[in-house]
């Protein structure tokens, strides 16, 4: 892939990190859990990640999907989250 495909691309995703960034930010604040608490909740389930490790997974829009998934079952996130991620990377789109 050259480098103007790449840009092009990320340029493209940006939205969909920023909304899924923007819901587990949310979603952590609704549930009232601090990424310490978070870690503590997913080192029960035998996944040993630091606090900042989190943060910065979550604030760099960087995540395995399976992580997030993990995340979700541990802050018991309930509801259908894909429409609202979806809806709010609509929303940043638009933004733009």
């Amino acid at each position: 892939m050259d480098q103007q495909t790449s840009i092009q691309n990320n340029l493209a995703l940006a939205p969909y990190g920023e909304a899924f960034s923007r819901f587990l930010s949310m979603k952590l604040k609704q549930k009232k859990v601090t990424y310490p608490q978070l870690a503590e909740l997913l080192e029960q389930k035998g996944i040993v990640l630091t606090p900042g490790n989190l943060r910065n997974k979550v604030s760099n829009r960087l995540m395995p999907t399976s992580l997030f998934l993990i995340i979700l079952e541990v802050l018991n996130v309930k509801g259908d989250i894909l429409s609202e991620i979806l809806t709010m990377a609509k929303e940043i789109e638009d933004e733009v």
